[in-house]
């Protein structure tokens, strides 16, 4: 069963230390704005156990504005996302076997089809994994 991991950037329960950052800028083109977004993630996924399967895989949905607050003219936007913190290998310490993995993919940030800006990513933990949070910026241009 697979399912989306929905977070709020402004909630300090699912995003720790969110900051947003908007600056007036003259273009590219019409653009005037570059709003830039970051925080930390709470995203608390646990692989499968060896029962289950190698990799689970969870898309990621992180919501930077709301509808309300949201820019009406995106543009464009960069955006990266990484492991922040893991608790990994709590297997069996004597099995020399234990392995572990993560990956992100899939980074994009664009509007919704309610108008909120959000950021998503495909997260994927191995068996023995444990990813605690992802740390991500995304940066924005737009037209206010």
């Amino acid at each position: 069963m697979s399912f989306t991991i929905l977070l709020d950037a402004s909630n300090p329960n699912d995003v720790a230390e969110g900051k947003e950052l908007e600056i007036i800028v003259n273009g590219p083109g019409d653009t005037n704005r570059l709003l830039i977004f970051t925080g930390t993630a709470i995203v608390s996924l646990r692989g499968p156990d060896e029962t289950e399967g190698l990799v689970k895989n969870r898309d990621v949905k992180i919501t930077l504005l709301n509808s309300a607050s949201s820019p009406k003219d995106f543009r464009g936007a960069a955006t990266f996302v990484s492991l922040a913190a893991e608790a990994s290998g709590q297997g069996d310490p004597n099995n020399a076997n234990d392995e572990w993995s993560f990956d992100i993919s899939g980074v994009s940030t664009a509007p919704d089809p309610d108008l909120s800006l959000v950021l998503r990513a495909t997260l994927a933990v191995g068996i023995d994994s444990f990813l605690l949070r992802i740390a991500y910026q995304a940066n924005v241009l737009a037209r206010v």
